[in-house]
């Protein structure tokens, strides 16, 4: 293992294009961080819901510590050349990717969007928005959000 995908609660779905990027053989970690979980104020449910998520795809190794210590452990550990992270405003994580900047590749990699729409969406209210969006919003094709 040379490099691994660093999930976090923001990307923990199956077609994000972070597993395009960093190929197959790349292992995908998630660090259950309860100092961090606990500073966001999840609810049981919201928790249950993460950990759900990250069964579902089957492939996420879940370790459990401070996210800064876990990573780094791994990073010394398995020789891990490369972390491959989807991108997020996480304070832990952008706190994180900042201490270790320069000693090791970080690779960002940005979310599809929910939808795209093909002309400016009216933003005055959320209702007329999603009128036009939820046609799309959730319909995928070959591991991709379609247009309208």
């Amino acid at each position: 293992m040379t490099s691994i995908i660093l999930l976090h609660e923001e990307a923990l779905g199956e077609f994000h294009p972070i597993y395009q990027e960093a190929g197959e053989d790349t292992t995908v970690i998630y660090v259950w961080d309860d100092e961090y979980l606990q500073s966001q104020n999840y609810g049981f449910k919201r928790l249950v819901f993460i950990y759900e998520s990250l069964c579902t795809l089957g492939n996420v190794t879940i370790y459990r510590g401070k996210t800064e210590d876990v990573v780094s452990s791994l990073i010394q550990e398995k020789k891990i050349k490369s972390i491959y992270i989807p991108e997020t405003n996480i304070d832990n994580i952008l706190n994180f990717i900042n201490m270790i900047n320069g000693k090791i590749n970080v690779i960002y990699i940005p979310s599809d969007p929910l939808v795209i729409l093909k002309k400016q969406p009216d933003l005055g209210r959320f209702f007329r928005y999603w009128k036009v969006a939820e046609r799309t919003a959730l319909r995928i094709k070959a591991g991709r959000r379609s247009t309208h």
